[in-house]
């Protein structure tokens, strides 16, 4: 198996309230023990780095113990964290010692604005804290910036602040995204554009004192790392919905692990097929749609009539598999459009001619799975059935 990066969020505690976040909320902690045995799952099954995030992952009890062990095993280290606890409290620099990579989040120099977004007016002298006490460590230095609508205007400041004072091996610029919790809920105040976001490259790449700089927008925030939220689920994030995986406490990490990495078959572990179905019989298309959501590994997320339509909602909600007429250009379509991505089609039989299916089939690879007859219910469910067992196999 392939090995990935685990970012495990330890708690969901925070003792900043930034409107802008779209970290996790409100999720029960694991006891010590239990995080414990999570994490001497992943150091028997070979994972060479933990990143340990939050929340805020220093207000987790015990978080020096379990970094110290997974040092102790050879695991690359890294945490994030907003600053504020190593920078007041004595005792848990001594987690630096066990680290090998911190990254440090901040998004601007200005004390106003940094109290605005929920950072604390506070939160640059805590990060200048931090940073001069790193000069005397050998631990790499990233930083972590969202750029949004209160601090586009801001970030040049903010780069000759880290490029004039501080060794910094690692500039992460992330674009606002409105993924989960409190990030929706404000998503109008901190929003901006692509081309608002990309219009500060050129300005970032002229701070020629930090090492390297790398940019991260909406597609970057997905699928990048197994994420182990603070009562042990494992998470993918796909099409900005999250997906629970399954539970690393309670669940065999190899057997989950090894499928999400099998690239030949899916980048991760999906919780239920998802299927688009199309069809201009309305009743034919209620018996697809019903049958499908009554399994328990699927489900429709958009239906269609007509080919403009069925190609529009394939593009858009991008399912797993489609039900639906024969027709090629929606096929090739889909194929240059989403190329990896393009789901399983399934042709509901209507007098396709060979030579039509055979341009299909080279079109499209694997990508043309099944014709379907009635019984339409035996045959879908028949379908759905051996996919789930080729995506678990």
């Amino acid at each position: 198996m392939e090995k990935e990066e685990v970012c495990w969020l330890i708690t969901t505690k925070c003792n900043q309230k930034c409107k802008y976040c779209h970290s996790f909320l409100n999720i029960a902690d694991l006891t010590y023990e239990e995080n414990k045995e999570i994490l001497m799952k992943l150091i028997n099954m070979g994972i060479t780095h933990i990143t340990w995030s939050g929340g805020e992952a220093l207000l987790y009890p015990n978080i020096i113990n379990l970094v110290k062990i997974a040092k102790q095993y050879g695991i690359k280290n890294k945490l994030i964290t907003n600053g504020s606890i190593i920078a007041y409290n004595e005792k848990m620099r001594e987690i630096l010692d066990y680290l090998d990579t911190i990254t440090l989040s901040i998004d601007t120099i200005d004390d106003d604005i940094n109290e605005k977004m929920g950072r604390g007016r506070n939160h640059l002298e805590e990060i200048k804290i931090v940073l001069d006490l790193l000069k005397e460590k050998n631990v790499k230095t990233k930083i972590n910036t969202v750029v949004n609508r209160l601090t586009l205007n801001h970030i040049q400041g903010l780069g000759e602040f880290l490029n004039n004072n501080y060794k910094i091996n690692e500039w992460r610029i992330f674009k606002f995204i409105p993924l989960r919790e409190v990030a929706k809920e404000n998503q109008k105040i901190f929003e901006i554009t692509n081309e608002e976001f990309l219009s500060k490259q050129e300005m970032f790449q002229s701070f020629k004192n930090i090492e390297n700089v790398k940019y991260r927008n909406d597609e970057d925030m997905e699928n990048k790392y197994i994420l182990i939220t603070a009562n042990g689920d494992i998470v993918r994030t796909i099409n900005k919905e999250d997906v629970v995986i399954g539970n690393a406490l309670k669940q065999n990490l190899n057997e989950l692990l090894g499928i999400m990495s099998h690239n030949s078959k899916r980048d991760y572990l999906i919780d239920k097929i998802r299927v688009l179905v199309s069809y201009n019989d309305n009743t034919v298309l209620k018996r697809f749609v019903n049958t499908i959501n009554n399994l328990d590994y699927a489900k429709v997320v958009a239906t269609a009539s007509n080919a403009t339509d069925t190609y529009n909602k394939i593009i858009e909600s991008k399912p797993d598999m489609v039900f639906t007429k024969f027709d090629l250009d929606i096929i090739k379509k889909s194929e240059e459009k989403l190329e990896q991505n393009t789901p399983v089609f399934n042709l509901i039989e209507n007098d396709i001619d060979d030579n039509d299916l055979k341009q299909a089939i080279k079109i499209s690879g694997k990508k043309i799975s099944s014709l379907v007859s009635e019984p339409y219910e035996d045959i879908i469910t028949g379908i759905l059935k051996d996919y789930k067992e080729y995506l678990y196999k």
